[in-house]
């Protein structure tokens, strides 16, 4: 759903009556949004559609918002959660690896490669995690479908 939708649906024709401070405030909520809930810019590019799918995968996947396991915590739990992001992204976007991790919170190029590496490494040897890794792949290219079919039927 896109930011613009959102506010349509709630505010409707009031949005314009709004005054500067509730417009302010309801945009500081869509940017939180658009980090957690799959929210996107009107005109989103392919990879942030990529990222929101995976917003809402995440979600509904593990429980955990994006930001949660995209923080900077070590813990195994979200380092592995961050790993099979990456790995996702990289499958289904055309981008190069740069580009594709400036998409991610911190813009380490170096975290993704090897991240992407990891993955694969666990996928052949951790059951646990290639059963995760499959939930979230799944979940986020049915979420990548619904968001494309969206963005075709609003142009």
């Amino acid at each position: 759903m896109t930011d613009e939708k959102v506010i349509n649906q709630v505010f409707g024709n009031e949005w314009q009556n709004l005054s500067v401070e509730q417009k302010t405030t309801v945009e500081k909520m869509l940017e939180y949004m658009g980090k957690n809930f799959g929210i996107t810019p009107s005109l989103a590019t392919k990879d942030r559609q990529i990222i929101a799918a995976m917003q809402l995968a995440c979600l509904e996947v593990f429980g955990e918002t994006y930001d949660t396991i995209m923080s900077k915590n070590r813990k195994r739990y979200f380092v592995e959660k961050r790993m099979m992001m990456y790995k996702i992204a990289r499958e289904l976007s055309k981008s190069s690896d740069s580009k594709l991790s400036m998409l991610f919170p911190l813009n380490r190029s170096t975290c993704f490669y090897y991240g992407i590496k990891t993955a694969n490494d666990l996928i052949d040897s951790d059951k646990d995690f290639r059963d995760d890794f499959q939930k979230l792949r799944t979940s986020t290219i049915e979420h990548l479908k619904e968001i494309e079919n969206e963005s075709l039927h609003r142009n």
